[in-house]
């Protein structure tokens, strides 16, 4: 690209050399000389006004004389040399600052190369996070689910709680009810066993009397029995009768304690049964303590889903605003295309 800014001293000197060399002063050569600088009607403008001044100086040098003349020459020389290391000063301070602009050039280029290979690197990361992210959101949705399965295990979980506390509660009245009512016989069947040992008592006591009584009377009638036949004969009548009654007496409480003996079997098939019925509700009891547990369970479940929700939010939060950071680094890469 052409630079501007020369002057005609520049163009001056880059007219000295030509004609120094013998070739002709042109627009085009003069500017090749200036290393393709300037445009061609600064150098026409420039060179126009040098050779007016030539032509001047030719018109005035008829009236100097040959001694100024020569300083003159001298002089012109001298400035042309000083312009000449001036000029040459200038060119090399541009071949340096050339090559410092081709370095630059060349480490902007590396730069450029750089730059475009770490940004197809995070485009490669942006797209593994982008897959990670689908795999998360994934994740999220599978997490969901289990969520939904969890919380509607927990109801299922629940209703079997609350069914399971109304059965033992039942369970538990039932019991209530079956030992009030043993209690109850218990205590009909005690009362009825002491009512009819006290009437045995009673009629042992009687009969006891009545023996006595008898004994009395046949103490008395041995006495008499000398003295009365017939009278011995009821006696031994009134003793029979009385062994018979005994006798009845005895079948009475034998019947009395088999009857007893029923129903103490009777209470001991009930006692088996309470027994059973105390077994099955440690069983219920247990399960209840399992479901309880489970129920405990569930809330550290619960905190956990919630967890994993947040970092998988917090994470999707954060990659969305890398987006936005890498979209700096696309402006040299669009720009380098066409160069290439």
């Amino acid at each position: 690209m052409a630079r501007g800014g020369i002057t005609k001293i520049n163009v001056m000197d880059a007219r000295t050399r030509l004609l120094a060399r013998g070739e002709r002063a042109s627009i085009d050569a003069v500017r090749i000389e200036l290393g393709n600088t300037g445009s061609r009607s600064t150098i026409h403008r420039y060179l126009k006004e040098i050779e007016e001044g030539d032509k001047q100086t030719l018109r005035d040098e008829s009236f100097l004389s040959d001694e100024i003349k020569k300083q003159v020459i001298q002089l012109a020389t001298l400035l042309h040399e000083e312009a000449s290391e001036v000029v040459r000063q200038q060119s090399d301070q541009y071949e340096s600052e050339l090559q410092l602009l081709r370095e630059s050039l060349q480490a902007s280029e590396d730069q450029v190369k750089t730059m475009a290979a770490e940004l197809e690197q995070q485009h490669h990361q942006l797209e593994q996070l982008q897959q990670e992210n689908t795999a998360l959101q994934q994740s999220n949705q599978a997490l969901t689910v289990q969520q939904e399965l969890a919380r509607q295990q927990q109801q299922h979980l629940e209703q079997q709680v609350s069914r399971q506390q109304q059965h033992i509660e039942s369970l538990e009245d039932k019991h209530r009810q079956a030992r009030d009512s043993l209690n109850h016989y218990r205590e009909s069947v005690k009362n009825h066993n002491e009512q009819m040992q006290r009437e045995h008592d009673r009629a042992l006591q009687q009969a006891h009397a009545e023996v006595r009584e008898l004994k009395q009377s046949i103490s008395v009638k041995q006495d008499e029995l000398t003295r009365a036949t017939s009278e011995q004969a009821r006696l031994f009548s009134q003793l029979s009768e009385s062994r018979q009654q005994n006798s009845r007496l005895d079948q009475v409480v034998s019947e009395q304690r088999k009857t007893y003996d029923r129903q103490s079997q009777h209470v001991g098939q009930l006692e088996q049964r309470l027994s059973g019925q105390d077994q099955q509700l440690s069983d219920l009891r247990q399960k209840l303590a399992q479901l309880e547990l489970l129920e405990v369970q569930v809330p550290t479940l619960k905190a956990e889903l919630a967890v994993k929700d947040a970092l998988i939010r917090e994470y999707m939060t954060a990659g969305d605003g890398d987006d936005p950071s890498l979209q700096p680094d696309s402006g040299p890469v669009s720009s380098s295309e066409p160069e290439d």
